[in-house]
């Protein structure tokens, strides 16, 4: 099918010849001669005949790079639509690399404490202080129950699930206003109630003045009236606020864990 283009190439050329034509064939009185010589014809013929064919070529080569240009662009496109799948799958491995890694680690916990552990990942938490309560995506559809104790990949509790439905959890922070967790110290054998204070630590109230604790003593759960076990740590102690007048003390216990810096945490089926 001819193309406009190619038409108005023609006609272009068509009126070059012409024009030709008409310098060539006329006399000194601009009249048109009959009488031209084999090479007047050759130059006013062939020559509009090598112009056209220099036009085609060059329109050809201008037609073919913006063509070439296009395939580049195409190319590029594709290339960079590869690359982010590439991107995409990498991350698919990073997560299932740390995830077998989560399950290897609950394994060893298995073996050494004779825990029965569910890794679950954080999917809500609450920005402000901890204050609220951290959603993870396990449910009871893994044997979860409410008052399952909560605790990192390096075995520190850290929490206390309080809702459970088929798919999903809500879980306490250990160091939230509404946490109350039975503990002992390590060390001193003092125990009382581990309560969470505003989202940044937890405080041991009521502690006779004559107990002796000491700075960075480990303070863990005790198991009574709760439904996990003895001896998961919980964190050290921070300070001692004591008044000579009073006959008690309170404990400032650090936790053992930044809970806003953990992705995965792992749950106390048993």
């Amino acid at each position: 099918m001819i193309s406009f283009r190619n038409i108005i190439i023609v006609i272009a050329l068509l009126i070059i010849i012409f024009t030709l034509f008409f310098f060539n064939f006329s006399d000194e009185n601009g009249k048109f001669s009959a009488i031209f010589s084999i090479k007047t014809l050759d130059s006013t013929i062939v020559f509009p005949v090598k112009i056209f064919s220099v036009i085609s070529k060059k329109t050809t080569d201008f037609f073919g790079l913006f063509a070439h240009i296009s395939a580049l662009k195409h190319e590029n496109e594709q290339l960079h639509l590869e690359n982010k799948k590439l991107v995409v799958k990498n991350i698919k491995l990073e997560e299932l690399k740390i995830e077998n890694e989560l399950l290897r680690i609950a394994l060893n916990l298995e073996k050494s404490e004779k825990y029965d552990l569910v890794p679950a990942r954080i999917i809500g938490k609450d920005p402000a202080a901890l204050s609220g309560f951290i959603i993870i995506d396990k449910g009871n559809n893994f044997g979860i129950m409410e008052n399952a104790a909560v605790i990192s990949q390096s075995g520190v509790f850290i929490g206390q699930i309080k809702k459970v439905n088929s798919i999903y959890s809500h879980f306490i922070p250990v160091v939230a206003p509404g946490s109350s967790i039975n503990a002992i110290t390590k060390n001193s054998r003092v125990q009382g109630v581990l309560k969470g204070r505003y989202g940044l630590s937890l405080i041991l109230e009521l502690v006779p003045q004559d107990k002796d604790i000491q700075i960075n003593e480990a303070v863990i759960t005790s198991g009574i009236n709760d439904n996990f076990p003895s001896g998961i740590l919980i964190g050290y102690v921070m300070d001692i606020m004591s008044d000579a007048d009073k006959p008690f003390k309170d404990i400032l216990i650090k936790s053992g864990e930044n809970i806003m810096d953990i992705e995965w945490v792992y749950i106390l089926k048993n």
